[in-house]
């Protein structure tokens, strides 16, 4: 060290420094220059851990622009990722909520719930155009008992092949 940072830590070390009544001068001026190199160390960390987070915030800005591309509403957005980050804190923490974990079951049955949904309702669609009613003038039909299936001569398989 050059004389005025020497000059400078004497300085502190006559103003009160915690490690005053240890020992000589060389001493507490050995104290004086770890405690420094501790803060210094501190300090490095610290800003380390800033850049960290710089880098971390610009990929969160990156992929929230490209998220902004997908046609879905900016409080839409704002409202996934406000519940994403709710819930990465949670797990980091070692909370799993009723909630949390029923969102995450949902999004891992996703695809499976669609594909039932679309065969529940081409089997709706089918039932609706076997059952329907011919619209008629109100008269039965001369062919008897079998006068629906005149009517309709739809199979369920032909129905199903088209749905």
């Amino acid at each position: 060290m050059d004389t005025t940072n020497r000059e400078a830590l004497m300085r502190l070390l006559q103003a009160g420094h915690p490690g005053a009544a240890l020992g000589t001068d060389e001493e507490i001026f050995g104290l004086i220059i770890d405690d420094y190199a501790e803060y210094a160390r501190l300090l490095e960390a610290e800003e380390a851990e800033i850049e960290k987070r710089k880098a971390r915030d610009a990929r969160r800005a990156e992929s929230l622009a490209e998220a902004g591309n997908s046609g879905l509403a900016a409080a839409d957005i704002d409202d996934a990722v406000a519940l994403i980050d709710k819930m990465t804190l949670d797990a980091e923490l070692g909370i799993y909520s009723a909630d949390s974990l029923r969102a995450a079951w949902r999004a891992l049955h996703y695809d499976a719930d669609v594909a039932a949904a679309e065969v529940r309702g081409r089997n709706a669609q089918i039932q609706e155009t076997i059952l329907a009613p011919e619209p008629t003038d109100g008269l039965p039909h001369l062919s008897g008992a079998d006068a629906y299936i005149a009517a309709n001569p739809h199979s369920i398989f032909a129905l199903a092949h088209g749905a």
